[in-house]
């Protein structure tokens, strides 16, 4: 990966400056090749993404580089199990249910918390959403269902990709004993309260 400058673009020859977002991250193959037979390589369709972002509502440089490395992680997991970035719906089925084990309960440092698989699969969502616009794309590995959301008379109707994971609550707050410091049930005291009002326990 690397960044996208415009210093001293008035030397490369162009006409006008580039419109290229400044720092926007890129990714370059070993081979400098932006294609091949088979057309533009995935790089150059992740770059192509990448450089659109600020008119597909992610206007913050910060963003940019996450929004490719989720790109190119899952381009590289897919490659590493012979799938294509563009395959059909099955290869990438395929690849989503084994990306979502090795994300769940691979190595340690390739885990990734409930809340970090659902900011890739939204972002991934996106990705695939815009290379079907633009033709990259003929299927992709989410399913979709319609929720119906509520808020006075106001009605919506969102699409769930069914990859996410589900989240607590923020007010659930479940917490378990350690086995140590649970007991079994015959061992918990029971309390009687005589006629008198003083409390025994036995």
């Amino acid at each position: 990966m690397t960044y996208f400058s415009w210093t001293s673009w008035e030397s490369w020859g162009l006409s006008s400056q580039p419109v290229i977002p400044d720092l926007v991250p890129l990714l370059i193959d070993d081979d400098l090749h932006l294609e091949d037979s088979a057309g533009p390589r995935v790089t150059t369709v992740i770059n192509r993404c990448a450089q659109e972002l600020p008119a597909n509502g992610c206007p913050a440089p910060e963003s940019w580089e996450a929004y490719v490395r989720v790109a190119r992680d899952w381009t590289v997991f897919l490659a590493d199990h012979g799938i294509q970035l563009f395959d059909n719906r099955a290869e990438l089925r395929r690849g989503l249910s084994a990306y979502a084990v090795y994300r769940a309960c691979g190595p340690l440092k390739a885990r990734f918390a409930a809340s970090t698989w659902n900011q890739h699969m939204s972002i991934l969502s996106l990705f695939y959403r815009w290379a079907e616009d633009e033709g990259f794309a003929s299927a992709v590995p989410f399913t979709y269902k319609q929720a119906v959301t509520a808020y006075g008379d106001r009605v919506r109707i969102p699409s769930v990709n069914l990859a996410k994971r589900r989240l607590p609550k923020p007010h659930v707050t479940i917490k378990y004993f350690e086995k140590d410091f649970a007991c079994p049930l015959t061992s918990v005291p029971t309390l009687t309260l005589p006629l008198n009002g003083v409390i025994m326990t036995g």
